[in-house]
């Protein structure tokens, strides 16, 4: 039976474990670096799939990366945890061992980036090999998840806009709308008064 997550825009920790578990075991190890830095950095996958070699840090906790807005170049530097730092090292040394200046590289032409589009496509096949609806499960919505459990740490809404970079700060106003279970815990909270 496919499990279709609550939400498109959101996984819980939980399902996120599941799909993480599932790119890890594919062939795919482009694909699950690329779901730990969209998770844990916030990063587009165009981000996640333009990472040089030579913008990680030599211990890797800090990668620079390059964003393309409105035609204009603009490069944000993001500091990694370390827990993720091991994921990134493993990384840069099978681009290291396959001659790619790509961190995350086509393993049949290593001199190429791995395009979006099949990060997309190992995405949505490990969402059908966790048993969930492969429509429902994207790598936006490992972003989507970050600034989800952000705001659920923090409760502040500015917070999750700067850690994703938003132009707008209020494009992170579809967080707080949609934080049912917060607000559900929220009102139990509330006294009853009679």
């Amino acid at each position: 039976m496919i499990e279709r997550p609550p939400s498109s825009k959101f996984l819980s920790q939980r399902v996120l474990e599941r799909v993480l578990h599932q790119l890890k075991a594919s062939r795919s190890r482009s694909a699950y670096t690329a779901a730990v830095l969209m998770l844990n950095l916030g990063l587009r996958v165009s981000e996640a799939t333009s990472i040089r070699l030579e913008g990680i840090a030599p211990a890797a906790r800090s990668i620079r990366i390059r964003t393309l807005k409105r035609r204009r170049e603009t490069w944000h530097t993001h500091e990694v945890p370390k827990i993720v730092a091991g994921v990134v090292i493993r990384a840069r040394d099978r681009a290291l061992a396959a001659g790619s200046p790509w961190l995350l590289f086509d393993p049949r032409k290593p001199s190429s980036a791995v395009s979006p589009r099949s990060i997309q496509r190992a995405v949505a096949n490990a969402a059908a090999n966790a048993g969930l609806a492969r429509d429902k499960v994207t790598p936006h919505t490992f972003r989507h998840s970050r600034a989800m459990l952000l705001y659920r740490a923090s409760g502040d809404p500015r917070l999750v806009s700067h850690d994703l970079r938003h132009a707008d700060p209020r494009s992170a106003d579809q967080y707080v709308h949609v934080d049912l279970d917060r607000y559900e815990e929220a009102i139990r909270r509330v006294p009853s008064i009679i």
